[in-house]
């Protein structure tokens, strides 16, 4: 690839996956990764890999999640006791990886593979009508779409690519309803791992 991010090819191929599937709010990465990828969490990919705890720490202990391919197949390794809002946008970036057919860890690849977990669990008319409402703290919408705050934050900030209307259109049409509902469905849900809480800024 370029140097360059492509958003708008990052942002597409979220979409059609989204559609592919027919997912619902909060999307679970971990659901579509599963036809992509084998799931490992850190102690089994440390077995899998053949390395022992030393060399395993050094050489991913600071990642949250990696992805490595072995002959045609591909192993998501991550942390699995964390925060699961911090996990779903962790494992939607890993699925970015593998959807964008990435082949390094260069900034472009991970700032497109980051636009692509956003996209795919806020999606941007998802975004536009949790903007519209002045009634909706930053915690709800982070439940909403299982991020935590600060992603959702950051997914509020993202600026829109040029994506084709019929496909925004298409994307509305399968998630508009729950964008709209009165407040998402806490149940299952710790307030914890979502960390803060705040309100959008209400419309003048």
């Amino acid at each position: 690839m370029t140097g360059y991010p492509d958003y708008a090819a990052a942002e597409r191929a979220a979409y059609e996956l989204l559609l592919r599937h027919g997912q619902t709010l909060p999307v679970r990465p971990m659901f579509l990764l599963r036809e992509a990828a084998r799931i490992l969490s850190y102690d089994e990919a440390e077995e899998q890999l053949g390395l022992s705890a030393a060399e395993f720490e050094r050489q991913y202990g600071r990642a949250d999640a990696f992805t490595v391919r072995r002959g045609g197949e591909c192993l998501v390794c991550c942390r699995m006791d964390g925060n699961p809002a911090r996990l779903n946008f962790t494992l939607a970036h890993e699925l970015g990886h593998i959807v964008l057919r990435h082949d390094g860890t260069s900034p472009a690849e991970e700032r497109e593979a980051d636009h692509f977990a956003s996209c795919l669990l806020c999606p941007e008319p998802v975004r536009r009508r949790l903007l519209a409402r002045t009634d909706l703290a930053v915690e709800d919408a982070a439940a909403l779409c299982y991020l935590s705050v600060a992603a959702v934050q950051m997914a509020m900030r993202r600026r829109p690519t040029a994506a084709d209307d019929a496909l925004l259109g298409r994307i509305d049409a399968l998630f508009a309803e729950q964008a709209d509902a009165a407040k998402p469905d806490f149940s299952g849900i710790s307030r914890h791992s979502l960390q803060n809480s705040s309100r959008f800024a209400k419309k003048s």
